[in-house]
């Protein structure tokens, strides 16, 4: 059970598999750019 905590949450050390980090900044990014192609869209 703790092992399947650790590659979840990304503190295996094994950063070939997604896990709780990666895809955190990923959903970040992706929503960092749609609000910034939203808002270009807005302005013209």
């Amino acid at each position: 059970m703790t092992d399947f905590i650790y590659h979840a949450m990304g503190f295996c050390g094994e950063h070939w598999h997604p896990n709780a980090i990666n895809i955190t900044a990923m959903i970040m990014v992706a929503t960092l750019i749609l609000k910034s192609i939203k808002n270009n869209y807005e302005k013209a």
